[in-house]
């Protein structure tokens, strides 16, 4: 196993997932903003995220904090009324002990959120994947398949389907790079990553319901490090959902499997109106 990373690290890590997020709210034009309720912007340092279209925790939260400060109560009350005025019911805000000290989770719970649950990020140096095998093609996607990656990821996350065109202007952004699983040309699985400072940070892993169990995942993840080895890569980072006794976690025994070290636990405070 890696050692923990310090906090440099830790930095630069959640550093490069705000940047992929920001760089995803970005990507939707007007119109599509406007219909969905999308909405994001950076204050101090953290990126404050919100879909008000959409009760989904993983669209309207907090993240970033303490790459620019402590998170006072002030600061707290200001990003309450900004979810607020959008009318949106709940969200998180996701600390990072290391980057956060005791103020800042005293500040959380006197403005009134609750813990919720932990998420995990996870790394590791980027080496070339061996031994997978899979009947799909792998390739990576273009504008022209743009709108079925899309139809793949909101199908598979359960996401609305007026998400699609949101997800499909990601296709062909700066930073971004996308891949596909066809079988016989059919899009059935999808994958992605955003490279920032020789890292990289993967995230839309989707596979239609009557295609799992076929190697997809493994596959792409396994293309992805070769492309991103050959374009300077040194790191992968992902953040999944924290296995309990309660709660399995596929994706994070997939990514252990794969790999991947456990960089630090996310707690989520949850804040509801």
């Amino acid at each position: 196993m890696l050692a923990k990373p310090i906090s440099k690290q830790v930095y630069h890590l959640e550093e490069v997932e705000l940047s992929a997020w920001k760089h995803f709210y970005d990507c939707a034009d007007e119109e599509v903003s406007a219909k969905l309720g999308i909405s994001s912007e950076i204050n101090d340092g953290m990126l404050i995220s919100r879909v008000s279209s959409c009760d989904v925790l993983g669209f309207n939260r907090v993240i970033g904090v303490g790459l620019g400060g402590q998170l006072s109560g002030e600061k707290i009350e200001e990003i309450i009324t900004s979810y607020r005025k959008n009318r949106i019911n709940r969200f998180f805000i996701q600390v990072v002990p290391d980057l956060a000290d005791q103020s800042t989770f005293s500040n959380l719970r006197s403005c009134g959120l609750l813990y919720y649950n932990n998420w995990i990020k996870l790394y590791r140096r980027l080496s070339p994947l061996e031994g997978i095998r899979t009947d799909l093609e792998i390739n990576k996607i273009d504008r022209s398949d743009a709108l079925a990656f899309a139809q793949v990821a909101s199908s598979s996350f359960d996401w609305p389907p007026d998400f699609n065109p949101w997800i499909a202007s990601l296709v062909g952004q700066p930073g971004w790079h996308h891949y596909g699983a066809f079988d016989n040309g059919r899009l059935v699985a999808t994958g992605a990553f955003y490279m920032q400072a020789k890292t990289i940070w993967i995230d839309f892993a989707a596979t239609l319901e009557g295609y799992r169990g076929r190697g997809a995942q493994s596959a792409l993840l396994q293309r992805r490090f070769a492309d991103a080895i050959q374009m300077g890569a040194e790191m992968a980072v992902v953040e999944t959902a924290q296995e309990t006794e309660d709660k399995k976690a596929p994706s994070y025994r997939n990514m252990i499997r794969y790999g991947f070290n456990e960089a630090y636990i996310r707690p989520n405070f949850i804040y509801f109106f």
